[in-house]
């Protein structure tokens, strides 16, 4: 079967996806972990990891799931996600999201998105936490900024698939709770690296006023970084909720 454009886009980014998720300096996967631990939402039989690309959560949460069953549509995602696997509990799919859905009757204690391309519409929601039997999780980054970069880049506001999200839930009277993910670091920035990058934006003169104002002469400068996570959980069970 010919592989789709979108298929080819994540099979061709699949090495430099895992690099940035590798040199990420903001641990969500291992924060995520132990919440759900404390609120004793792991251990579970099993776990649906939806759109789970190169097994970024997998590698993580597979040591409190007896049968974890990974999805994405990319061959490349899963074949790094492979070398993840610790036991045979895990179970990599090669299938497009809304495809597996429609064809899947399996049902899991749990269903997962960090990323949720397949979700365009009220239906293709409820469809993927139709699949779940006591939580339906899903996870979004929400914000990232810096302190030197940031204020001189175009904001773009990008909608927060979450809110639409909870507007679903809200029409169909279901409950659900948001758990806020906060991390922030610094890092030290080069004014050679700061000059590079805005070089082609900014004239000359413009460009030296701000080296001088961030850098003040000296060649490197300290960037801090924050971003902000949100996790949105569905309690399937009614008598499910966290504290």
């Amino acid at each position: 079967m010919k592989k789709s454009e979108v298929e080819s886009f994540w099979d061709a980014f699949a090495k430099e996806y895992e690099t940035i998720q590798q040199e990420s300096r903001f641990p969500i996967a291992m924060h995520l972990y132990e919440f759900l631990i404390e609120q004793q939402i792991l251990p579970c039989k099993s776990f649906l990891d939806m759109a789970g690309g190169t097994g970024r959560y997998m590698e993580i949460f597979q040591q409190a799931v007896a049968d974890y069953d990974l999805v994405d549509l990319s061959s490349a995602m899963l074949a790094i996600a492979k070398t993840k696997i610790l036991s045979d509990r895990v179970n990599l799919i090669h299938q497009e999201q809304s495809q597996f859905l429609e064809k899947q009757n399996k049902v899991y204690d749990i269903v997962f998105a960090a990323m949720t391309p397949s979700i365009q519409t009220k239906n293709d929601f409820f469809s993927l936490l139709s699949h779940g039997r006591k939580w339906g999780l899903f996870l979004r980054l929400v914000s990232q900024e810096d302190s030197l970069f940031s204020p001189f880049e175009e904001k773009v506001d990008e909608p927060n698939p979450l809110n639409e999200y909870r507007t679903y839930l809200d029409e169909e009277k279901v409950t659900y709770q948001t758990k806020v993910f906060s991390f922030s670091s610094t890092e030290t920035v080069k004014s050679d690296f700061f000059q590079a990058y805005f070089q082609d934006e900014w004239p000359q003169e413009l460009l030296e006023a701000r080296l001088h104002q961030l850098f003040d002469a000296k060649k490197e400068a300290r960037n801090e970084q924050s971003v902000r996570y949100e996790l949105l959980l569905v309690p399937l069970d009614q008598e499910n909720q966290f504290n």
